[in-house]
């Protein structure tokens, strides 16, 4: 159960990141 939180997490820190490097684009 907590693996599924932390990939969740990780996935959204990515898409959080991915976000950032669009704004600069």
């Amino acid at each position: 159960k907590l693996e599924k939180k932390i990939k969740r997490l990780e996935l959204l820190s990515l898409s959080k990141e991915k976000a950032k490097v669009e704004e600069k684009k």
